[in-house]
């Protein structure tokens, strides 16, 4: 049987889900539901990788850095991840990259530094590249960058 209904967005690889996730993960499968856990730093992205592997039909992975974690996972942390043995192994689980793309909006009176831009958008141009080079789409993140986030998208896919 197909599965009816797509979660293409999911966080099921977040502690937050530490307690319930196989109740969860049960229930979507009596239910035909079928998920797409996102990754957000490069342990999260494993973790579904890893989820998509023990529930194979079930679940699924992207991998990447969310642009509120572009500090901590910068480009060459990621590329490490992409580069080593265990993502090789586990391409068929992973459907995109991301959740990736530019997050401008500020919190509480706090500011992005210039730096805390241009970490983001290196570490996107660089998620865009490894969407290129494996051949997966992007799983976008976008808040109050449309425009920013639309010129790069069109430089790196139209030249």
């Amino acid at each position: 049987m197909t599965n009816p209904y797509i979660d293409l967005h999911a966080h099921l690889n977040f502690p937050d889900f530490d307690e319930d996730r196989d109740l969860i993960i049960s229930q979507m499968k009596e239910q035909n539901v079928v998920a797409i856990n996102v990754g957000t730093t490069v342990e999260t992205s494993r973790q579904a990788i890893e989820l998509a592997q023990q529930h194979p039909g079930a679940l699924w992975a992207t991998i990447g850095t969310h642009p509120l974690h572009a500090q901590e996972d910068d480009s060459e942390k990621l590329e490490s991840f992409f580069a080593t043995d265990f993502l090789a192994d586990h391409q068929s689980f992973i459907v995109g990259i991301g959740e990736c793309g530019l997050d401008y909006f500020e919190r509480g009176g706090d500011k992005f530094t210039e730096e805390d831009l241009a970490v983001q958008e290196r570490v996107f141009r660089h998620q865009i590249d490894l969407s290129i080079k494996h051949n997966k789409p992007l799983m976008l993140h976008v808040r109050a960058s449309y425009g920013k986030t639309l010129d790069i998208l069109q430089e790196k896919f139209n030249g």
